[in-house]
């Protein structure tokens, strides 16, 4: 499985009109997303690990819900993310 970083920067590169800050903003994150797919390997680990754990720091319960999904496997989830990740929490 790849994600195409590359399609994000040529779109901020290659842009036709003037690009508003929300504009950068979105293909920012959605390198930045592509990258966490790719090393994570999992689009249902990245989703859960981007959501809960950086960009929106939405509790995994709340998360679990929206997604339909038990607590319990978010954060099976989240956890093998940040193992795959090596995330130390202090």
């Amino acid at each position: 499985m790849e994600f195409k970083i590359e399609d994000g920067w040529r779109a901020i590169n290659d842009y036709q009109k003037e690009l508003t800050a929300l504009d950068i903003g979105r293909q920012i994150a959605a390198v930045e997303l592509a990258v966490l797919a790719n090393e994570l390997q999992s689009p249902a680990e990245t989703l859960d690990y981007w959501m809960t754990q950086t960009l929106y720091s939405t509790r995994q319960s709340s998360w679990a819900d929206d997604r339909k999904a038990s607590p319990q496997t978010v954060s099976d989830r989240v956890r093998s993310a940040k193992e795959k990740l090596d995330f130390e929490e202090a």
